[in-house]
């Protein structure tokens, strides 16, 4: 898949891989600070920002897209900075690929299953909150606020 990324500053690379419901917008400050030293590349992962949609959405997929962002680029090695989902598909990334590491930055984020922790974990409370979106009819809602209110309830 080819995603879509910003590009920002020249030296050793560092990819940023956005978080759940994210895109590379929300790192965009901090990749123009840190472009002063490094080449910064901003993904945007499948499913999110401009990059592509697809039906799949798995940590498989995820990190084969960010192999296949290596690829693309010619980068060998890197610094990657993952967060909250995205330090998931960087966790996945460095398991697989450990030659392409420099460095492994995660934030917001745990090496654990939370499929385990059941209704405490953040699947299960991002889980609800995209049913209730899903459940919206939006041809009923005459502003953000009736939609606000509605996912209030």
């Amino acid at each position: 898949m080819k995603l879509f990324f910003r590009e920002e500053g020249e030296g050793f690379p560092i990819v940023i891989v956005h978080g759940l419901y994210g895109s590379s917008d929300n790192w965009l400050t901090v990749g123009k600070k840190l472009s002063a030293r490094f080449k910064v590349y901003m993904i945007d992962q499948r499913n999110h920002g401009r990059s592509p949609n697809s039906e799949e959405h798995s940590y498989e997929a995820l990190k084969n897209d960010l192999a296949e962002f290596f690829d693309q680029h010619k980068i060998e090695k890197a610094i990657v900075m993952g967060h909250s989902m995205g330090g998931k598909t960087a966790m996945c990334f460095a398991a697989d690929y450990p030659e392409r590491i420099e460095k492994l930055i995660v934030v917001d984020i745990a090496p654990k299953n939370y499929f385990l922790l059941n209704d405490e974990s953040q699947y299960f409370l991002h889980k609800n909150i995209l049913q209730a979106m899903l459940e919206i009819e939006f041809s009923r809602m005459e502003s953000r606020k009736e939609v606000e209110n509605y996912l209030l309830q």
